[in-house]
């Protein structure tokens, strides 16, 4: 019954945040971790998510990167401090046609 316990606790979203934080100070991969979080409403997961994603790509016109900006503007949208100074930074630079595409992978992610 204790294996039921913590298959339970491992996809609890703030278990998975507090594990993710472990592993990104190991610089371990958190990725996991940090989708488990992000899809549980964790505002901080989501843009520790959001961050990590964008920080892996090399070129603009990849896939990805509208997932990494999605992740961080839930997350700004939120309210979380980081996320919201974060956003407002990206969404200076962005186009009117990067934005509703955001909009709408922020719609598909959760």
């Amino acid at each position: 019954m204790w294996w039921l316990l913590l298959f339970a606790l491992a996809k609890d979203p703030a278990v998975c945040l507090k594990q993710a934080r472990v592993k990104i100070e190991k610089n371990q991969n958190a990725e996991d971790l940090l989708r488990c979080a992000a899809k549980g409403g964790i505002a901080e997961g989501q843009y520790l998510l959001g961050r990590l994603i964008l920080n892996r790509i090399a070129a603009e016109d990849e896939p990805e990167r509208f997932e990494g900006l999605a992740w961080v503007a839930l997350a700004a949208k939120s309210g979380y401090p980081p996320a919201s100074r974060r956003w407002e930074i990206l969404a200076a630079d962005l186009p009117l046609e990067d934005l509703e595409r955001i909009e709408q992978k922020t719609k598909k992610l959760l």
